[in-house]
């Protein structure tokens, strides 16, 4: 989500007295922090660069059930009509087991669940795969992450920035 404010401080100040009411106006709100952000806001962002490694061992076994779970995930995916697959089991399967660190780790990796995806559907044998299918699976995992697998949901990219790479 994108906020644009034109305005002076004053303006502002008003603005989050109405929208917050009952609490004062933190300097944090003004529009000088907003286009500054403290050290402390920045050390604060940090960890975000900071990505737990994974053995090989640990990286081929977590690489090797998600391809699998893709693959399985887009039995029946364009085809309502078809049989399909329990993906609520295939997710819960990714997400309560030894590879669900894994999984989060190489999406941040790759910079969105899309792109991880996509080099699954690539690596099942799918030489140029569908950009809008790619897309429309990673968003179906999301859709049903909160039963099964919650942290996926953000490695989620809501941009199109995955497309470029």
């Amino acid at each position: 989500m994108k906020f644009s404010f034109e305005g002076t401080e004053e303006e502002w100040n008003r603005f989050c007295r109405k929208a917050l009411p009952g609490r004062t106006v933190d300097s944090a709100f003004s529009p000088k922090a907003l286009k500054a952000p403290s050290e402390e806001l920045k050390a604060a962002s940090q960890w975000k660069k900071e990505l737990p490694s994974l053995s090989e061992d640990v990286r081929q076994e977590t690489w090797t059930a998600f391809c699998e779970a893709v693959k399985a995930w887009e039995v029946g995916f364009d085809d309502p009509e078809s049989e399909q697959p329990d993906r609520l089991a295939i997710l819960r399967k990714l997400g309560s087991g030894p590879t669900s660190l894994g999984i989060l780790v190489m999406a941040y990796e790759v910079e969105s669940l899309q792109k991880l995806v996509w080099r699954a559907v690539e690596e099942n044998g799918e030489a140029n795969p569908d950009l809008a299918k790619v897309h429309a699976i990673a968003a179906n995992m999301v859709q049903i992450s909160c039963l099964a697998f919650p942290d996926l949901a953000g490695t989620l990219d809501y941009t199109e920035k995955w497309q470029e790479g």
